[in-house]
């Protein structure tokens, strides 16, 4: 398990207030701290994986990215949690009625379609990490994403446009004109 075995940073309460002091969206505020520099220290019990934390008053010395330590983590850990959670996946959905190969734009819109029948059990495969054609991720094993459909152009493909409606996802492009350096038809090309 990684755990952090010793940091240091200072924070100051500032008189000055700002939005996040008011707004209830960012959540309730934080008690100032009740010196003008606390430096925090997380202590590491050996027998349990359990980790507490200490305040103590400390110099006004800014933190120091030398000073963060990592304890190794096994390669075979993480490699380990990983395939567990895809195998998982793998059995939990492996019993299926219907399997769309590719998720690019056609195959999104028909695993869509056909995920609208509630006894019609859908499975995408798709050849890399990047459902949609646009989302380049790296190469883990991936089975919960959601789809970036990139910089393509979509028009007239009613089925695509009503399924990231539904979805909740954003199909339409802001055009902001004093930010287009040049624009040309399909026919043409245009150097910006």
């Amino acid at each position: 398990m990684a755990t952090m075995a010793s940091s240091t940073f200072t924070a100051s309460h500032l008189t000055k207030s700002s939005i996040f002091d008011t707004s209830s969206f960012h959540g309730t505020p934080v008690a100032p701290p009740p010196s003008s520099s606390v430096r925090f220290q997380p202590t590491v019990k050996a027998s349990s994986s359990s980790v507490s934390m200490s305040s103590t008053g400390g110099s006004n010395l800014p933190y120091d990215l030398q000073n963060f330590r990592f304890e190794p983590i096994r390669e075979s850990i993480v490699s380990r949690e990983m395939t567990r959670r895809y195998m998982m996946d793998m059995i939990t959905y492996a019993d299926t009625d219907v399997v769309v190969v590719g998720a690019g734009s056609a195959g999104l819109s028909c695993a869509y379609e056909l995920s609208k029948n509630p006894n019609v059990q859908v499975a995408i495969i798709e050849q890399s990490v990047s459902p949609g054609g646009g989302a380049w991720l790296g190469g883990q094993l991936f089975s919960a994403m959601g789809p970036t459909f990139g910089a393509m152009m979509m028009s007239g493909q009613k089925a695509a446009h009503l399924a990231l409606k539904a979805l909740g996802l954003p199909n339409a492009v802001d055009v902001q004109p004093e930010l287009i350096l040049a624009a040309a038809d399909s026919a043409d090309t245009a150097d910006a």
